[in-house]
Parts: C-alpha cells; structure tokens; sequence
C-alpha cells in the first residue's frame, strides 16, 4: 500500500492504480464465476458458486440479499436470505448456494437477476465483487443473469 499517496497534493494515476491494487489484494475478494437460474410456478431458483479470490476471510454475516430489476429499471423488493460470506475461505474450492425467492406478484416480462451484500451500518457501501456484472445494472447489486418471468 502506498500510505504517504494521500499525504502529497500530486501523485500520478499510476501511482494510485497501482496503490488500489495493493490495497485490494490484502483483503477477501469475492467472484461468482457460474450462475443458474430457472423460473416455476412463481418461485426462481437461483444456483451460483462463491469463490474468495483474496487473501483474507470475511469475517461477518451480514445477509445475502437479492432483487429482481425490471426493463424499466425499477427494482422489486429486495429479498434477504439466510446465506452469508462466512466460510468462504481464499484458496479453498467454490461454494455452492442454492436460493429461492418468490416471482408470483412480478410482472410478466424480462427480469435481471441482481445480488448484493449490504453492510449494516447507515451510509456504509455493500460489500463488491470482482466481476464486470458489478454495478451494471444498479449501484451496488452484481447482476447474475436475465430470466423471463411468465
């Protein structure tokens, strides 16, 4: 970590870049590299694997939560589910989750599938993952895929 970057008036975008990437490899850094999702009778299930790519744990077990975003961008309600980061350790393989929510009140039509953690203290950001889906579609959530709800 490049400590003295934010005690100088000036420093290079290099500088920071590489201070960000220094910073963010001392921690956990959580990826998603697979989803799957299906709809029926009103409930989409929701299968997708965890990995912590850091080098750290997570040490709190804040709440999985997750949403449905509709074409017009106006998000459902979101969802928490009994999942947390806790035990998803770096190096180690995946984990699978397996989660249900209930579609039967979404309307017809294309849904993005949406994911975040929130961090529990006001104001505070949602913990990010490293994927490109990070923030796509809405600050804060990862998007997971796009399911047609009937």
């Amino acid at each position: 970590m490049d400590s003295g970057m934010f005690n100088r008036k000036t420093w290079t975008h290099a500088r920071k870049a590489r201070g960000i990437e220094c910073v963010r490899k001392m921690g956990y850094e959580f990826h998603i590299p697979q989803a799957e999702y299906h709809e029926d009778a009103g409930r989409l299930t929701i299968s997708f694997q965890i990995e912590n790519r850091g080098v750290a744990p997570f040490y709190h077990a804040w709440p999985i939560e997750l949403a449905l975003l509709s074409n017009e961008q106006t998000e459902a309600a979101p969802q928490k589910t009994n999942e947390t980061l806790l035990h998803i350790l770096p190096g180690a393989p995946p984990k699978g989750i397996q989660l249900g929510i209930d579609v039967s009140a979404c309307s017809p039509g294309s849904h993005k599938i949406l994911l975040r953690v929130p961090n529990p203290l006001p104001g505070a950001a949602p913990v990010r993952f490293a994927n490109r889906s990070q923030d796509q579609d809405l600050a804060g959530w990862i998007t997971l895929g796009t399911v047609q709800i009937r």
